[in-house]
């Protein structure tokens, strides 16, 4: 290799070098900063949509005038407003959420024992044949959607219980014999 070459070849490896290299910041050698943009009055809004077939997909669903919705709750949130409700009775200012019984205790109580349930599911899922799974178009999340439906059910091939009529038993009518009274002899009437 001649030093012509070299010295090219250490310039272009120069340049990579300034390119990739990581940038180490600290204290004294601060990020560069960028402004923040000024922002906007009207904030789009989404939502997910969950069709029949178990696809998700967003869609716009409107926007959102930002100022307006924090004037309108400016009044109750004032620390005095809320003071001078729960002085006078008004409990409601200092509950967040009103209250819900539900029976939670299998629910997890850790983000790893709900990535364990999700895991769960998704083996169950796995385990499935390609025939049933390939209805679901191999999707997990489909499976779910459509669990206890009527699709999942003809899909597992599980057969729904008709359920059975007792026959209409008709009581019996029960004989009585009633016989005229006659008198016997001796007896009066």
């Amino acid at each position: 290799m001649t030093p012509e070459e070299a010295l090219r070849l250490g310039w272009a490896l120069g340049i990579l070098w300034r390119k990739n290299r990581m940038e180490i910041y600290s204290r004294f050698r601060a990020r560069p900063m960028e402004a923040a943009p000024s922002g906007e009055k009207e904030e789009t809004t989404f939502e997910m949509h969950i069709d029949k077939n178990g696809h998700k997909d967003i869609k716009k669903s409107g926007k959102t005038n930002i100022y307006e919705k924090i004037q309108a709750s400016y009044e109750e949130t004032k620390i005095e407003n809320i003071i001078a409700r729960a002085m006078g009775g008004d409990s409601s200012g200092l509950m967040a959420h009103e209250g819900q019984y539900l029976d939670i205790t299998n629910a997890p109580q850790t983000l790893a024992e709900a990535q364990q349930s999700i895991q769960a599911i998704k083996n169950v899922f796995d385990k499935l044949p390609l025939k049933i799974k390939a209805k679901y178009d191999m999707s997990v999340e489909k499976y779910i959607a459509d669990f206890g439906s009527e699709k999942w059910i003809e899909a597992m091939g599980i057969q729904k219980d008709e359920p059975k009529i007792a026959p209409e038993i008709q009581p019996e009518k029960p004989e009585i014999n009633i016989k005229p009274a006659t008198e016997k002899a001796g007896e009066k009437a």
